[in-house]
């Protein structure tokens, strides 16, 4: 990139020019869940309900017609920015009638992608925790139920996970690479670990930035060992949700004159603004010094600009979710 050109980069508009918090782009992502993902076209009348008593709902067939409605026009407001907030609340109510009036029909992730358009429609400046205690709910939970599961425990599930369930041949390799009893275990409890760790983290409030970057690479790492059969579901739903605890600050500023600007909440926009070199001259020291913080404040920008990173998350679930047709293009 040219540094005697200044490059300014549109993001979306968010909360009434209230909050930085990206709040409409994660509920875009969570619409490209439930329509392309989960492939959601209708609200299903109940069939095997968790709340007694839900069945007398599929006398009243007209009634889903209208839910239909709603839930289409709830997405398409979404996607096009109008009124999200109240239309994702809306979403996540729908998401609620249709889990606890179908049990075929729950999911962990469709209850929690429920649980974000919730909160979503919720939210109010000073109310940044909920997303947080959510993002901690879902890995203590994950993390506990495995701590009691005698299975993860012994590491007999990590053993059969990769030996029979994903087979292929990165699994195959790492299985003969360190077929051992007690390794399987160790990973077993380093899976445990970094699940109970990812949530106390999350209510901590602390390092954010991190934390979202160790979860991604926890997910992409599940998705690489399994050839992108597990986890590009929660890698999505993780990359939606994560986003909205994702420090933001309005300035990012190194020494060595790269700026990378965030904000201009009068007109509900925000920015990046990388300006070139003003500093002239510098030694080797310095220029190695300044390089390495040019990386890292592009990788910055690359993570806070909203396009680029949608771009990033859609084209590796697109990679998992259509990878038998992609390799079948090129007759591997």
């Amino acid at each position: 990139m040219d540094f005697q050109k200044q490059l300014s980069l549109p993001f979306f508009k968010n909360f009434s020019g209230q909050s930085d918090i990206p709040l409409l782009f994660s509920a875009r992502l969570l619409v490209v869940y439930l329509v392309w993902v989960r492939g959601m076209k209708h609200i299903l009348a109940p069939f095997l309900p968790f709340i007694p008593g839900m069945e007398i709902l599929r006398e009243l067939p007209g009634l889903y017609v209208i839910l239909d409605g709603i839930y289409w026009v709830s997405l398409i407001a979404v996607v096009f920015g109008f009124r999200f907030q109240q239309f994702s609340l809306i979403l996540g109510i729908l998401v609620f009638l249709v889990v606890f009036g179908s049990k075929p029909q729950f999911s962990n992730s469709f209850l929690f992608a429920g649980c974000f358009f919730l909160l979503i429609g919720i939210y109010r400046p000073g109310l940044e925790w909920i997303f947080r205690v959510q993002l901690s709910l879902l890995y203590l939970g994950a993390g506990v139920n495995k701590l009691l599961d005698p299975d993860w425990q012994s590491g007999q599930y990590f053993e059969y996970f990769l030996s029979e369930v994903y087979i292929n041949p990165i699994s195959v390799f790492i299985v003969e690479l360190i077929y051992s009893e007690y390794l399987f275990k160790l990973l077993s409890w380093i899976t445990i670990a970094l699940e109970l760790t990812f949530g106390l983290w999350a209510l901590t409030n602390r390092k954010l930035y991190l934390w979202f970057l160790l979860v991604q690479f926890f997910h992409l790492s599940m998705l690489v060992v399994t050839v992108g059969e597990l986890s590009y579901i929660f890698f999505l739903l993780i990359s939606a949700s994560g986003y909205l605890i994702l420090p933001r600050p309005k300035s990012l500023k190194n020494q060595g004159g790269l700026i990378t600007q965030v904000g201009n909440a009068e007109h509900g926009f925000e920015y990046l603004a990388i300006s070139k070199n003003e500093q002239g001259k510098r030694n080797d020291k310095e220029k190695s010094t300044y390089g390495r913080r040019n990386i890292f404040n592009y990788f910055q920008a690359i993570l806070y600009h909203r396009v680029y990173f949608g771009l990033w998350v859609l084209s590796v679930v697109f990679i998992c979710k259509y990878k038998n047709q992609l390799l079948s293009l090129f007759n591997i």
